[in-house]
């Protein structure tokens, strides 16, 4: 049996049941992280050191110790012996790993996350994707971009996977309780979209509270009041609760590919309310989904009014969003990604 070796660093923000990397768990991958002394090491160096001769330059805010020494560790591991390394954050952590020998029967596999408006931020030398035996993307909407750097034969479209044990609904029907939209997460929110929202709501006399769990940068700048409830941090736990307590998950979105906070929503039976940008259409339909045009905070005031004063849509949307997150379970996951990995070593 090839070997399966994932390369991967903690993501900051990532529970212990979120984020791509769960996709080692379910495939019994061995996992290579970031070496401590390495990291340590990479730390100690001036900045511009390792960033001139160890990473791409302007390479800016995607640039990270962690990531870097988690590349360099999976590149020994490349050199000595053969087996399939897939580098679970692409822009993240795949700088270095397409130079040296490539032990054979072995290949190379690189998840991307982006979308473009990010990506050639991320990962301003593109061209070294090429090295890659398989590209996986996780919604279609990035194929359009990456098949100008690499034959289209190289790219799989696997999504990304959600823990349906641990994110689930509640075993019982929560009692009656104010019509709350959760808002999750902080990459590429908008909350300018989400500021007028709030107010229309308002206006218009819709009785809905807003509970949003984000960064500190996000809700800084979001507008108060008696029906905000505003969340910096929580125990995975406490998320699951929030998720289950919830009437429907809210994402005002600036781009997106694939989310954790749609998938997790979805999975604990939320009916969803986002903004059609990117992959969320690839990743809902519209018997879960309501979706409303990007920057368009009348059209999504309109679908959350609709979800407030109609429970019973909201009751049967949400099961059709389990069902869809059941879809996109890691171990159905795992199944697609084995199957790229044999595809490219036959």
């Amino acid at each position: 049996m090839t070997r399966i070796v994932h390369i991967a660093a903690p993501m900051p923000g990532h529970g212990a049941h979120s984020g791509y990397a769960r996709l080692s768990k379910a495939m019994s991958a061995r996992v290579i992280g970031p070496p401590e002394p390495l990291r340590r090491l990479l730390d100690a160096l001036p900045s511009a050191l390792p960033r001139r001769f160890l990473d791409p330059p302007d390479s800016g805010w995607y640039w990270n110790s962690s990531f870097l020494a988690a590349e360099l560790a999976g590149l020994a591991v490349k050199a000595v012996k053969p087996g399939i390394i897939h580098v679970l954050y692409g822009e993240n952590s795949f700088r270095w790993l397409g130079f040296g020998p490539q032990k054979r029967p072995g290949a190379l596999v690189a998840s991307l996350h982006q979308p473009e408006s990010i990506f050639f931020k991320a990962m301003p030398r593109p061209g070294l994707l090429r090295r890659a035996d398989a590209l996986i993307i996780l919604a279609p909407c990035q194929g359009d971009f990456l098949k100008k750097l690499c034959p289209q034969t190289r790219i799989f479209l696997v999504p990304h996977g959600v823990d349906t044990d641990f994110f689930r609904p509640l075993e019982k029907p929560a009692p009656e309780k104010p019509f709350t939209a959760l808002v999750v997460g902080s990459w590429l929110r908008d909350e300018q979209l989400l500021n007028g929202l709030m107010q229309k709501c308002s206006r218009m006399g819709v009785p809905i509270r807003f509970r949003i769990l984000a960064d500190a940068l996000v809700t800084k700048n979001l507008a108060k009041g008696s029906n905000v409830e505003i969340l910096n941090r929580v125990t995975d736990l406490e998320l699951l609760r929030l998720y289950q307590n919830a009437s429907c998950l809210l994402l005002p979105l600036k781009d997106a590919v694939a989310s954790n906070a749609l998938l997790e929503g979805m999975a604990c039976g939320l009916p969803v309310a986002a903004t059609d940008v990117g992959g969320v259409s690839s990743y809902t339909n519209p018997s879960c989904a309501l979706l409303a045009p990007a920057k368009n905070a009348d059209r999504m005031a309109q679908i959350l009014e609709f979800l407030a004063q109609n429970p019973q849509a909201c009751s049967d949307m949400g099961r059709q969003a389990r069902l869809q997150a059941l879809s996109l379970s890691w171990s159905a996951i795992a199944q697609k990604t084995r199957s790229v990995y044999c595809s490219i070593i036959q």
